[in-house]
């Protein structure tokens, strides 16, 4: 993966500072300094892929992939335009980011509860989202109709903790090593299906990114399943690989 990625990235051959990072289950991260390039692989977990959270799903029909909270209500982007059944990757990182800036999560990751966040003057119709449920305190983004209510839980919002560090020890780890500065960055680029589909603002607000201005960031899709077809069609990309 990591190989195919320089190929299709072709950061080796870029003059400055480049950081390749596949959000998924195995965060592979590449950062290229003037074509000299360091990788490493973090073990995000299945977080960011739905497995782990509550009501987490795969991108299909169904599932809540954006969130966006705006005069006390909360606004889904569903797949399909169905019945929310649960959330995926994209979806649950917007929720959080939107959480964060409507103040029912705190800077440490935790829920406010109904009390707290009724003496903060958040508006009312969110206040009555926020409950104790069977994992503790959790927010309600879609209520059941004759169904489930589809919730986020503290449990996954750690979850989410724990991979987000992954990834952001990951980073601090390459850019120490070649004795680079975030802030220095030219580009950070997003591959992977789920690095395709996240929404750079929401990535940059809960810090999976470093901060840097949002221009900065792309999303390039597949780069592991490109460089694979390069190397496939092409015998100087495959010597290249080697």
């Amino acid at each position: 993966d990591t190989t195919a990625v320089l190929l299709a990235t072709n950061i080796a051959n870029l003059k400055g500072l480049y950081l390749v990072i596949d959000v998924g289950t195995n965060g592979e991260i590449l950062l290229s300094k003037d074509g000299h390039v360091v990788a490493c692989s973090t073990a995000a977990g299945p977080a960011f892929e739905g497995a782990a959270i509550h009501h987490g799903m795969r991108a299909a029909a169904g599932a809540i992939e954006g969130v966006e909270i705006k005069d006390g209500e909360v606004f889904l982007q569903v797949i399909d335009d169905q019945q929310p059944m649960g959330i995926c990757g994209s979806g649950l990182m917007d929720a959080l980011a939107q959480l964060l800036e409507a103040g029912i999560l705190d800077h440490s990751g935790k829920l406010e509860t109904r009390e707290s966040a009724g003496e903060k003057g958040i508006h009312p119709s969110l206040v009555s989202r926020l409950r104790k449920g069977k994992y503790g305190s959790e927010f309600v983004l879609a209520w059941g109709k004759g169904g489930e209510d589809i919730v986020i839980t503290q449990k996954d919002i750690r979850e989410v903790q724990l991979a987000k560090g992954a990834i952001s020890a990951g980073i601090q780890l390459v850019l120490k090593h070649m004795g680079a500065e975030a802030g220095k960055l030219d580009q950070i680029i997003l591959t992977g299906a789920f690095g395709n589909s996240i929404k750079k603002e929401s990535a940059l607000r809960i810090g999976l990114l470093p901060q840097i201005e949002k221009e900065k960031v792309i999303s390039v899709g597949n780069a592991a399943g490109t460089g694979a077809s390069m190397a496939l069609l092409s015998m100087d990309a495959r010597k290249r690989a080697s």
